[in-house]
């Protein structure tokens, strides 16, 4: 009788560990830089999260180059502190939308540099993916404006050739998209997703991005966006290709 007494304790036990330490689902976003994965993808991470994912996020570069790039000035504050606020404002939008600050990883190549960069960030991705067997990666598609938007794209489908065991769904957002944008004749196929019941919450993270929205370099004369409406539609597109069809 006391082995049985003993021998159902323990599985209540064991049972009783085991929800505790339940594994939750994990998606892997890759931006380029800090604030992309808020702009393109803020509406999955608030739906995810809500159904008990855990989201990752790397960030390729450093994202000090905003001003510089944009209005020739970057010395008030430096491109050094630029980087700082906006690496904060990215754990803050991420927090408010349901995310992790301390599952954002920072790789911190040069802003407007990271076509050079390629082999190197391929190498960390494969191992990230390696480590956390995502259901799905996003990252920004090849069919973007922004040349390391494109450049991001290439490391992801690089670290594809890199990964030796499960590869995931990969999901392409779009920040800055051109035209031909889900008009491809790939393995991919184009999916809208209805962000409306956190559009609230994707609409007030954007609002946390001041580097956008306020005069914060000397020598600026009007905000980089008026507002941050271009991102707010009521859905957000990808464009979604089974792991095993994924080529560079």
């Amino acid at each position: 009788m006391k082995s049985i007494l003993f021998l159902s304790l323990c599985c209540i036990l064991l049972s009783a560990c085991g929800k505790k330490h339940a594994i939750s689902p994990t998606i892997l976003i890759v931006a380029p830089h800090p604030d992309d994965e808020t702009l393109g993808t803020g509406g999955q991470i608030a739906l995810l999260t809500d159904k008990g994912y855990t989201v990752h996020i790397i960030v390729l570069t450093d994202g000090s180059q905003l001003f510089v790039s944009q209005f020739g000035t970057g010395t008030n504050p430096s491109p050094i502190e630029i980087s700082i606020m906006r690496k904060r404002e990215t754990e803050r939008t991420v927090a408010h939308l349901g995310g992790a600050p301390q599952n954002i990883r920072y790789l911190d190549y040069g802003d407007g540099n990271l076509s050079a960069k390629i082999d190197d960030a391929a190498s960390i991705v494969a191992t990230r993916i390696g480590d956390l067997n995502p259901e799905r990666i996003y990252v920004t598609s090849a069919f973007e404006f922004h040349p390391d938007h494109r450049a991001a794209n290439t490391v992801v489908k690089h670290a594809y050739t890199l990964l030796t065991g499960n590869k995931p769904e990969l999901w392409e957002y779009c920040v800055g998209p051109r035209p031909e944008f889900g008009r491809g004749n790939g393995p991919d196929s184009l999916v809208e997703i209805d962000i409306t019941p956190v559009l609230n919450r994707k609409t007030e993270a954007v609002n946390m991005f001041a580097c956008h929205l306020e005069l914060t370099v000397e020598g600026q004369t009007e905000p980089i966006w008026k507002d941050g409406s271009q991102y707010l539609a009521d859905t957000e597109r990808f464009l979604v290709t089974p792991g095993a069809l994924v080529v560079e």
